[in-house]
């Protein structure tokens, strides 16, 4: 009965609130009820079963480590600050050099946002605290430094779980983006664009001004070092150009082209990424994003353990793997 309870509590539908969700999101038997409720029921419960069918393995849906959150969190806002002044103060002597070496780290700074946009989709599932205040706080923290509402996203993000590719219901990624399986046309483009550049997830009055001042804060701390021109050209290209170009190849690199699939099929794995691939786009081991889609409870630092287990485990988890490639 409690885990019954615990599903219907941690349904998609349902904000952070109180005990009986910190009781199952502390549980790992409770919390694998959550499994059960996030997307197709058929082949999916057969892969959970698969996975769960000797032990119950609760090292796989224990939560990540708080000095993994902030270790995480600390590489990125390190290279959003500091990068700029490593890399382009060395090359003030030649500002053409200066100039195109800034385009590049421009994009890579708008990857690091997206890294810290990753840490949030983890606190999204509980990752990593059973007390739901502090994985509000935690949330908020990032929210204002990616410029979205943490509760708003959450139920946004657990909407795309269970309405994967749905044109109506999956909020979380641009609908278009999964259809251009077959070929680039314009009017396929146009509201890919108009989804990541125009209609940006935002948050509420509070999260939108400490995002603003956090962006400040940046583009200040970089004045000092670099001047106003430099400065300026850098964090505008991150945060207006590059980062929705970095969300798009982060979610084509995890469902795009796959409308024609059964839903539980709409993401891939990507487990032969490269070591500038995994850093720069997955960096929370989304190159695990199937796995990812069919046990959501899984910290994403537990996902490689977990996929070369399923491997040995399920022939349902093999055969899903040989289908996407």
């Amino acid at each position: 009965m409690k885990v019954v309870i615990a599903s219907l509590f941690l349904s998609k539908n349902t904000p952070f609130t109180g005990d009986l969700e910190e009781q199952a999101a502390c549980h790992p038997g409770m919390r694998l009820a959550h499994e059960f409720d996030m997307a197709n029921p058929d082949l999916k419960a057969k892969v959970v079963a698969e996975f769960f069918s000797d032990t119950a393995h609760p090292e796989f849906v224990a939560r990540a480590p708080l000095s993994a959150f902030f270790s995480r969190l600390a590489f990125a806002i390190f290279m959003l600050v500091f990068s700029p002044f490593l890399l382009l103060l060395p090359l003030a002597s030649h500002p053409e050099v200066q100039v195109t070496a800034g385009v590049f780290l421009s994009f890579y700074l708008a990857t690091r946002l997206r890294a810290i946009s990753l840490i949030l989709h983890d606190l999204s599932h509980n990752a990593f605290s059973c007390s739901s205040k502090t994985t509000i706080l935690l949330g908020e923290v990032l929210s204002a430094i990616v410029g979205s509402d943490f509760q708003t996203y959450r139920l946004i993000h657990l909407d795309h779980h269970a309405n994967l590719g749905e044109a109506n219901t999956d909020r979380d990624i641009s609908y278009d983006l999964l259809r251009l399986n077959d070929g680039l046309r314009t009017e396929r483009l146009m509201p890919i664009f108009r989804f990541y550049f125009v209609l940006p997830l935002g948050g509420n009055a509070k999260q939108q001004i400490l995002h603003i001042g956090f962006l400040s804060a940046l583009v200040f701390l970089h004045i000092q070092f670099l001047g106003w021109a430099s400065a300026l050209y850098l964090d505008a290209l991150c945060v207006l150009a590059f980062y929705p170009i970095v969300r798009i190849i982060g979610d084509w690199f995890d469902h795009g082209a796959f409308i024609d699939r059964e839903e539980v099929g709409r993401s891939r794995n990507n487990p032969s990424a490269g070591v500038l691939r995994r850093h720069l786009f997955f960096s929370n081991n989304d190159q695990f994003h199937l796995l990812h889609h069919l046990l959501p409870s899984i910290p994403s630092y537990r996902l490689p353990a977990a996929h070369q287990f399923l491997l040995s485990r399920s022939d349902t988890y093999r055969q899903m793997i040989a289908e996407e490639s």
